[in-house]
């Protein structure tokens, strides 16, 4: 899915920002004939990934002259991420003790530009040649790399009280996540030639191409903390934070081709934990008196050993065939990015 025409996404952002408010304001208090307390929330926003990257080191090896480039592939630009959710809230009668549910759909989207290494070389006398012949090796590597995450959570919670007009609640509940990632990369090798006699050369050039995906897909229990404290008139400050602990399978594909690589491919499947960690801070304002609300403010999302491989290493070598290809080390994810939340209530305001 592509996050090319962001300019799109922001303007359809703010006019929900400012419509949706009118039309739930007009709506009946019952239409749905849905239950005290339930509402609809819609979230939008951006998240701009931080931290740890991935990299793709390419090394080109020729008559005993080696060229070696790295490029990061984990550098994304900022994306989109988008949040919709059902939940009712109602003091003490929603399963037992609880007097909030809901269940909540996420999905994250972003990308790199192409990224690139070019002009990488390397200096060294090949053994045979003579003190005065300095040899290199060239090559250019482009690329681009996408990402995606779906979470789906499903959360029960209670207000424990923090002081009158003051809202503290303890939430548990299930999150299930599901994670992609592609990476694509394509160059040329050169000629290896002598910086001091350029009709001293060795003719190796070539080109070489990886492929490679990787998916996660997981489930397990995650709980938190969320708060409302008034300010004054019908402005509030509101924050989050949580945790997770996902079960689940990586299965990664990758295929790569060059000098000496011969097709060579990655391919597994691996059982693993994940960890995850989450904030958000920001000003609301109550528009209904039956609970609907908007929310601006800022988020942070942490992914710990979400991605599998940390490191491509393609070694490319067409002088004596024994080229080799492998994927190396965890990569932890991490974002934060604006967000505007819009709660639009369904069903009538909860008893107090």
């Amino acid at each position: 899915m592509s996050c090319l025409p962001r300019t799109r996404h922001l303007l359809l952002c703010g006019v929900s920002t400012f419509a949706l408010p009118v039309v739930a304001a007009r709506a009946p208090a019952n239409a749905a004939g849905l239950p005290p307390g339930t509402a609809l929330t819609v979230e939008g926003g951006a998240f701009c990934p931080t931290g740890d990257d991935g990299t793709l080191s390419t090394a080109y090896s020729y008559a005993g002259v080696e060229a070696v480039a790295r490029a990061t592939f984990g550098s994304m630009n900022c994306g989109w991420t988008g949040r919709i959710g059902l939940s009712q809230e109602r003091p003490g009668v929603v399963f037992g003790v609880a007097d909030f549910w809901g269940i909540f759909v996420r999905h994250q989207n972003s990308s790199t530009d192409r990224f690139g290494a070019s002009g990488a070389n390397s200096e060294v006398r090949p053994v045979g040649i003579s003190k005065y012949a300095l040899y290199r090796a060239q090559f250019d590597t482009a690329g681009s790399f996408d990402e995606e995450r779906t979470v789906v959570d499903f959360e029960v919670g209670k207000d424990i009280g923090i002081g009158s007009g003051s809202k503290l609640r303890v939430f548990g509940g299930i999150r299930y996540a599901h994670y992609t990632n592609t990476l694509r990369a394509a160059g040329d090798t050169y000629s290896l030639y002598d910086k001091y006699n350029s009709s001293r050369r060795y003719e190796g050039d070539s080109s070489f191409s990886l492929r490679a995906g990787h998916t996660f897909e997981g489930v397990g229990p995650r709980l938190g903390l969320t708060g409302d404290l008034p300010l004054f008139g019908n402005l509030f400050l509101t924050g989050s934070v949580s945790g997770s602990l996902l079960w689940g399978d990586h299965k990664v594909r990758a295929f790569a081709s060059g000098p000496g690589l011969n097709g060579q491919r990655i391919s597994y499947s691996d059982r693993d934990m994940v960890s995850n960690a989450e904030g958000e801070v920001g000003v609301g304002m109550s528009f209904l008196a039956r609970g609907g609300t908007l929310v601006v403010g800022a988020r942070w999302e942490g992914w710990f050993d979400q991605a599998q491989f940390k490191r491509y290493d393609l070694n490319l070598s067409s002088g004596d065939g024994l080229g080799s290809f492998t994927g190396k080390g965890d990569l932890d994810r991490n974002n934060w990015g604006p967000f505007a939340r819009l709660k639009i209530p369904l069903g009538p305001a909860p008893p107090p």
